[in-house]
């Protein structure tokens, strides 16, 4: 079974922080940050990689569409061949 985990809020922090006034790690508390995709085969962490060492904004919460196609390349595979996708 192949699975996909990724993390990443399109920048709702940012968002957040506009209209509600938190600024700073003070946003990051409210809706995390570090976006990021990791990916399992059969159980086994094959690749995982931090959006923002792709699109080098530190603290990224942009989806992580780097980062999803960063771990199927490394480990040679589709996007059709993941089995499972999970977002938390």
């Amino acid at each position: 079974m192949i699975i996909l985990g990724c993390n990443g809020f399109s920048r709702s922090a940012e968002m957040f922080a506009e209209h509600y006034g938190a600024v700073g790690t003070e946003k990051h508390y409210l809706l995390g940050h570090d976006a990021g995709a990791a990916l399992l085969v059969d159980g086994e962490l094959v690749a995982a990689v931090e959006e923002e060492r792709l699109n080098r904004q530190k603290k990224t919460s942009d989806f992580p569409i780097n980062s999803i196609r960063w771990v199927l390349d490394h480990a040679g595979i589709g996007f059709g061949d993941v089995d499972l996708i999970a977002i938390p």
